[in-house]
């Protein structure tokens, strides 16, 4: 049995296909935020700026205009791949992410 993975040469994750490379990190979040976020308690207007407010709060806000990136293409640095990729998954309350990032 193959147990292959997509892999690039900074971050050999089988979640790499989970984010759209073409994408700025302020669309992901956004795209992320309008899909994650309960829309029993927030209305459209509330989840995009939570997903504004939250990459500010994480430090992406220098990255926010950068595509994500994937094998073809060049783009955010590991570590704000990273937490993109968290935040963009996470289904939770994202102001809990900022907090468990911080500490």
């Amino acid at each position: 049995m193959n147990n292959a993975i997509c892999t690039y040469p900074r971050r050999p994750f089988p979640e790499d296909d989970c984010l759209f490379p073409s994408l700025t990190v302020t669309e992901t979040l956004r795209y992320a935020a309008l899909l994650r976020l309960p829309s029993s308690v927030m209305s459209r207007e509330e989840k995009l700026r939570v997903a504004v407010e939250v990459a500010g709060q994480l430090g992406l806000e220098s990255c926010a205009d950068t595509i994500i990136g994937g094998i073809f293409m060049r783009g955010v640095s590991g570590g704000s791949w990273s937490l993109v990729y968290h935040l963009s998954t996470y289904r939770g309350n994202w102001s809990l992410v900022y907090h468990f990032q911080v500490s």
